[in-house]
């Protein structure tokens, strides 16, 4: 992959023969360029610069004013989970990547799974393969706890439910196997140790097999994952109450006493808190003593219904805002170790649900600018949540992954980690920006010189930037990374072209101004001293042009279909940036198009297609060199219902709970049972409004990436008494893609003494597509005064559309 990168020479000779040259290269830096005269304004001579009059902003930059230190490469790790392919890990490719991508640290063994995993299957694995006979049953005792043989290792083995059931898959790698591979990349494995479903003897045991036994010199040791979180193994605790920070911390500190017995030098920390709302974390600070070593949080700030860029990014002083309130807690607590308490981000990424903005250019965007907000708040590690959670819209996963072909390739957040890792220094310094809000800027410095990105947020306009006195040399490079380098195209759900960050060598004058390409990240790297100027570089490979229509080969007739076209070599996945006529597009068929004239910006520009009916569509994409078509088939979908629940089958079979009392009722339609929440004298309130709620649903045996509704009967009990008349019940629907889709409402009055059917659809875009992704049905009951009595639910399921 990555046919068009080419690598600097490692020794220079010559002086380049033109201002610059640009050069697309992969893990290695050019050789500085020479004669610095410290202390004043300095400007470019080159085709990234603007002399126009006015500027965007300003940049001034106090080189000599460290604000924060720190070793970079600890903000820039991530997580190796479990399940992550082992062919995926052992690819020389994919290896290279993470190596030059050089994460300070890798988190292991995987999210949720640290609270349902037992990392040594000694003495209950009778074989490799996931199949029940492959384990010895007798091992678990009534209680749930499994007899771990410590005395030799094996590969582990995970659990579910409250009773620690073996799970049908245990994932395709083992701790041995993680704990190796992340030993030879150069980078220090974190471990997240089981409190879940482990005990304190457990988490002893790693720490003496992975540092005694073994020696792999893992420091950094975590107690627990997301404990806060009733979606977690161990949040429910055996009295049936529920993890609360307390309860917590002294788990901890029994964790920590046996696990310090076999390494008194590791670090000890958590809670790994779920997100910003910091569950748990003053208790641990203030409860955790001397045994505390670092604290961690997850982060996950975008919300899934944010759809504005800008919110997105201002969603990053979420993390300021916690990470200050952290120091204030240690402050209160542990004032006399407030310099040696450590706190970390052990998870985040752009958002929890994974979507395209996961996959797009807007996550490398978003993650330069976080990992420079973490830098600035003194944030001592965090880890990028992960190597390999991948889905088809996008996922978490720095990298998209070809499971047919093996193909793997960074994604955009990538490069940003890439650019953080080999341009910027550990050394952050006094800066202040001027003038458009959309620039962002961080400025480190190091040996060599002062490293300054720039993150331009708009994703619209190029915006000009003047840097005003650094103080380095008279000659620079510009390393950027936009939509010329990375495009994810939304159809194939793939990237149509991903490379490093391209690279100018600058010849600098009185000042510089620079022009920032729209929605990109810029570094430019400006030398202390003089050093010897790099030989004449290769010019870029040769591009074969074509010009390609991005679009579905079927789409449904009532929906908006977004459209690209795209002149780029589909052989060697490089963009074709010189096309710059524009191009007419036109449309043949029962559509109409948003604009008939488009511009190329960066090889891509979008357009849209608004369906007026079914039937088959001709786009046609000319310019005056080059022309292109493709064909659409629209469909006419028609809804289909499904009724799935009909409660003629036990309670327990149901997957269903109720704030109040759940039964089963068969009086009230001839021969058949209906599901039946029983009220007394009850006042809904916040987290106490459940009539029903229905999770997880039967994702395998119903095709809910056609989803569009929901179904069903409900009927409220003759001597029902509520004396609000606008009591009602809302319909829920739950996605990892919008974990709140209210979808309809229907009032208690109607319902009195009468079954009412109801069919509730979606039709917004964005809502259509969550529907894949769904993991509850909630009714809500809503009212203002008490209710007594019985609401009743039949014939629950759902509508698909069908046709594609």
């Amino acid at each position: 992959m990555h046919n068009c990168i080419y690598r600097a020479p490692e020794k220079p000779e010559t002086k380049l023969p033109i201002l610059f040259q640009k050069i697309f290269y992969r893990g290695m830096r050019l050789p500085s360029i020479k004669n610095l005269i410290p202390g004043i304004t300095l400007s470019i001579a080159c085709g990234s610069c603007s002399f126009a009059d006015s500027v965007d902003a300003t940049l001034r930059i106090e080189a000599h004013t460290i604000l924060e230190r720190t070793d970079r490469h600890r903000l820039i790790g991530t997580n190796l989970s479990l399940w992550s392919r082992q062919h995926m890990i052992e690819n020389p490719g994919f290896q290279n990547d993470i190596r030059e991508w050089q994460p300070g640290s890798i988190r292991i063994p995987g999210g949720s799974w640290s609270n349902e995993y037992f990392w040594n299957g000694n003495g209950v694995r009778i074989g490799n393969e996931h199949a029940p006979e492959n384990f010895n049953t007798q091992k678990r005792s009534l209680n749930g706890t499994w007899d771990i043989d410590y005395g030799d290792y094996k590969k582990g083995f995970r659990v579910h439910g409250e009773n620690h059931a073996l799970s049908d898959y245990h994932g395709d790698l083992d701790v041995k196997i993680q704990h190796e591979w992340i030993n030879s990349l150069g980078s220090e494995a974190m471990v997240t140790v089981n409190v879940g479903s482990g005990s304190p003897r457990m988490a002893a045991e790693w720490v003496k097999w992975a540092n005694r036994t073994n020696d792999y010199r893992v420091r950094y040791w975590e107690v627990g994952n997301e404990l806060n979180g009733d979606w977690e193994l161990g949040h429910r605790l055996p009295d049936g109450s529920t993890m609360t920070g307390e309860v917590y911390a002294q788990r901890f500190l029994q964790f920590a006493q046996a696990m310090r017995a076999e390494d008194p030098s590791i670090k000890l920390g958590g809670p790994a808190c779920s997100d910003l709302a910091l569950d748990f974390v003053e208790e641990l600070i203030r409860d955790g003593g001397d045994e505390l070593d670092f604290v961690t949080l997850h982060a996950y700030p975008v919300g899934v219904r944010t759809k504005a860029s800008e919110q997105k990014f201002a969603a990053i002083e979420e993390m300021r805002a916690a990470v200050r309130k952290v120091h204030r807690w240690i402050e209160k607590y542990q004032a006399p170790r407030k310099d040696e308490i450590e706190i970390g981000i052990s998870e985040w990424n752009l958002k929890v649900n994974e979507d395209r903005d996961t996959a797009d250019l807007i996550n490398g965007i978003w993650s330069a600018l976080w990992i420079g907000a973490l830098f600035e708040e003194g944030i001592d590690f965090a880890n990028q949540w992960d190597l390999s959670t991948f889905v088809k819209e996008g996922g978490h996963s720095a990298f998209y992954m070809d499971e047919a072909t093996g193909v793997i390739v960074p994604k955009s957040q990538y490069w940003a980690l890439w650019m953080w890792g080999n341009l910027m220094g550990d050394q952050l310094v006094k800066s202040k920006i001027k003038g458009h809000q959309q620039i962002r800027s961080f400025v480190t410095r190091s040996e060599a010189g002062l490293q300054v990105m720039l993150i331009n947020t708009s994703e619209d306009h190029p915006l000009t930037l003047e840097i005003q006195n650094p103080g380095t040399s008279d000659s620079a490079q510009l390393h950027t990374f936009s939509g010329a380098e990375y495009f994810w195209d939304p159809h194939a759900h793939k990237p149509l072209w991903s490379r490093p960050p391209s690279i100018e060598a600058l010849t600098l004058n009185k000042r510089i101004r620079i022009t920032l390409p729209k929605f990109s990240i810029s570094v430019l790297d400006l030398p202390f001293e003089p050093t010897h100027q790099p030989k004449a570089l290769p010019e870029p490979p040769t591009v074969q042009p074509n010009l390609e229509l991005l679009l579905p080969a079927r789409a449904a007739a009532d929906q908006a279909i977004e459209g690209w076209i795209v002149a780029h070599d589909p052989e060697k996945e490089i963009p074709y940036l010189k096309h710059s006529d524009p191009i007419q597009l036109s449309i043949q068929g029962p559509a109409t198009l948003s604009t008939q004239t488009v511009v190329l910006q960066n090889a891509a520009a979008p357009f849209r297609i608004d369906p007026t009916g079914p039937g088959t569509l001709t786009i046609h994409g000319k310019s005056s060199a080059f022309s292109t078509w493709q064909k659409i088939e629209l469909v006419a979908l028609q809804e289909r219902a499904l009724t799935y629940w009909t409660f003629d089958n036990p309670i327990d079979e149901w997957n269903a709970k109720s704030t109040f009392e759940l039964g089963s009722e068969s009086s009230i339609r001839p021969n058949q049972y209906v599901a039946a929440a029983r009220l007394s004298k009850a006042l809904p309130a916040r987290d106490a409004d459940l009539l029903f709620h229905f999770e997880p649903l039967p994702r395998d045996e119903l095709p809910f990436e056609n989803a569009s509704g929901v179904i069903g009967k409900l009927r409220a009990a003759h001597k029902l008494e509520c004396a609000d008349p606008k009591a009602r019940i809302n319909i829920i629907l739950q996605s990892d893609a919008n974990h709140w889709m209210p979808i309809g409402s229907i009032p208690l009055r109607v319902i009195n003494g009468a079954w009412q059917s109801f069919a509730f659809t979606v039709k917004e875009p964005d809502l259509l597509d969550a529907m894949s992704k769904l993991y509850a049905v909630r009714f809500q009951i809503q009212a203002d005064a008490p209710i007594t009595g019985d609401i009743y639910l039949d014939d629950l399921g759902f509508i698909f559309r069908t046709g594609l």
